[in-house]
């Protein structure tokens, strides 16, 4: 499936590409993690390199926040009446995009230094498994919303 460049016309349809963003950035996010414990299991660090797999990441995520945000507004187009449920869950959104960035931000500078500060590969690999896990945490809280708000139609 891709994305339609047209507004869904339902609820249900936009739901459904709001699915489709999250299977998506979810794949890009199991892709880097399979790179690392592909790394960790040859032995040599490579923290260079991913700092510029997390750089393309984070291209990908300023993409996929954009997208979200087209959703939003679609989403607010669809309800006959001002609705503040979509209102607020844009605020958290973007207060949260902008937390999830900056902490992306703050470990690419690590994973990029000529010293990189961490005890191991794995103390790395656990930094990209926090950070992920928060990110699909958010990605959830953000379904779940588009789902209440399905109910409402």
């Amino acid at each position: 499936m891709e994305i339609k460049k047209t507004a869904a016309t339902s609820i249900h349809e936009l739901f459904q590409r709001w699915q489709f963003e999250d299977h998506e950035l979810t794949a890009r996010i199991d892709e880097t993690r399979k790179w690392m414990h592909q790394v960790a299991e040859r032995g040599t660090p490579r923290f260079g390199e991913a700092g510029s797999q997390l750089t393309q990441l984070r291209a990908y995520l300023l993409m996929h926040f954009d997208r979200e945000h087209d959703l939003c507004d679609q989403l607010e187009n669809l309800y006959e009446k001002h609705c503040p449920e979509v209102e607020a869950m844009r605020r958290q959104a973007t207060h949260d995009h902008q937390q999830l960035l900056s902490q992306l931000d703050e470990f690419i500078v690590k994973l990029n230094a000529l010293e990189p500060p961490f005890v191991s590969w794995q103390a790395a690999i656990e930094q990209v498994e926090r950070f992920a896990d928060m990110l699909e945490q958010h990605e959830e809280q953000e379904s779940e919303s588009i789902l209440a708000l399905t109910a409402c139609e």
